[in-house]
C-alpha cells in the first residue's frame, strides 16, 4: 500500500471536487470525479459514513448529519494508492429546542435552551420572541454549568442584542472562537430567567425561536451558515394542580425518580429554585416552606408506603 500526497496525487490518479470542503443539509448528495493518470485496475471510494463504492465517478447521498472523511484507494499494476487528503463533507440537520417549564406568580422562571449539532460550531443567533398571555418580562441569560459555560458576556462569548421588552423579543448570539469551537453533541447551550407577573394567572406563555426583522435563526460551522430545525417551548403559570410533587416540572405531570434528584439537587447542591415551590411542598407545610421533610415524604411515596404527596397548597 502506497500513500500519496496532493503532490504526488495527479502523477497517479488526478481526483476532482467542487471545493475544498463540501457542505450541505442532509440529504446531501456529492460527485467524485476519478481521472485516469495510468492504468487503474481498482477503485475503491470510503465516504467516512460507512458506505464505498468501487465506481471511478461515484456520487453519493449523506442521510445523517456529521462531518466526514472522503478517502479513495485506487490498485494499479504496481500496487495500491491511497489519498486521506481529500475533502471533509460538512452535512447539517441540526435542532435547536426551547425548553417547557412551570413557576408560580411574582417570581423568577427559567427556560432552557438547548441544540443538538453534528458538527462544530463557532456561532448561534437566536432569535426569541415571548409574547403571550402573562405579559412575562426578561431579566437575564445564563450559560453557568451548561455546555457553553466558557462564553460569557465578558469574554465576549455572549451578547443580548435588539433586546425590544414591550415587544417581547430578543436576539441572543453565542461565538467560540476558532480555537474553542463547540463540538458536536446534544445538551443546553442557554438559561433563560423571565419574571413573572404578581397577579394570579393560569394557563401557558409560549416562548419561540422565531426570525424578525433582520434576526434570522442561524447556526455557524467551518464552511458557512445555515439554518436549523427548532422546537419551541411554553412557560405554564398556575403550577401545582391537583397533587404536589412535580418538581422537575415535567410537562406530563409524572412524578418519578427525576422529582427525588430535582429536590435533593436544591436542599443539598446547587440551589437552583424549584420552578414551581409548591410542588416541592410535598409533606403539606402550611407555610409553604421546602426542606428535608419533604424529601422523606417523597422517598417514602416513590419507594415505601407509596402514600400520595399531599394536595397543592
Amino acid at each position: 500500500m502506497h500513500c500519496w500526497t496532493e503532490s504526488r496525487l495527479g502523477s497517479i490518479a488526478g481526483l476532482a471536487h467542487p471545493a475544498d470542503t463540501l457542505f450541505g443539509a442532509a440529504p446531501y448528495t456529492i460527485t467524485l470525479d476519478g481521472r485516469v493518470g495510468r492504468s487503474i485496475t481498482q477503485w475503491r471510494w470510503d465516504f467516512g459514513d460507512g458506505q464505498t463504492s468501487g465506481d471511478q465517478n461515484p456520487v453519493h447521498t449523506y442521510t445523517r448529519a456529521g462531518v466526514f472523511n472522503i478517502r479513495c484507494t485506487i490498485v494499479t499494476d504496481s500496487g495500491a494508492y491511497r489519498v486521506d487528503s481529500l475533502p471533509q463533507v460538512y452535512v447539517t440537520g441540526d435542532t435547536l429546542v426551547v425548553g417547557s417549564g412551570a413557576a408560580d406568580t411574582s417570581m423568577s422562571a427559567r427556560i432552557d435552551i438547548s441544540v443538538d449539532n453534528r458538527v462544530p460550531l463557532s456561532q448561534m443567533v437566536i432569535p426569541l420572541n415571548w409574547d403571550g398571555p402573562f405579559g412575562l418580562t426578561f431579566d437575564s441569560v445564563s450559560t453557568a454549568g451548561l455546555r457553553t459555560s466558557n462564553l460569557t458576556a465578558a469574554n465576549g462569548g455572549i451578547t443580548v442584542a435588539d433586546l425590544q421588552q414591550s415587544n417581547r423579543r430578543m436576539t441572543v448570539v453565542l461565538n467560540s472562537d476558532s480555537a474553542s469551537l463547540m463540538p458536536p453533541g446534544s445538551g443546553r447551550i442557554l438559561g433563560l430567567y423571565f419574571h413573572t407577573p404578581e397577579t394570579m394567572v393560569s394557563g401557558e406563555n409560549p416562548i419561540q425561536i422565531v426570525g424578525y426583522d433582520a434576526n434570522e435563526p442561524i447556526l455557524r460551522t467551518i464552511p458557512g451558515v445555515y439554518t436549523p430545525f427548532r422546537i419551541n417551548g411554553v412557560l405554564r403559570l398556575g403550577c401545582c394542580t391537583g397533587s404536589s410533587g412535580n418538581v422537575d416540572s415535567d410537562p406530563d405531570n409524572i412524578v418519578d425518580i427525576s422529582d427525588l434528584m430535582a429536590l435533593m439537587s436544591f436542599l443539598f447542591f446547587d440551589s437552583k429554585p424549584i420552578a414551581c415551590a409548591r410542588e416541592g411542598n410535598i409533606d403539606g407545610d402550611p407555610e409553604g416552606r421546602v426542606d428535608i421533610s419533604d424529601l422523606t415524604c417523597l422517598v417514602d411515596f416513590l419507594y415505601v408506603s407509596f402514600t400520595p404527596p399531599s394536595a397543592c397548597r
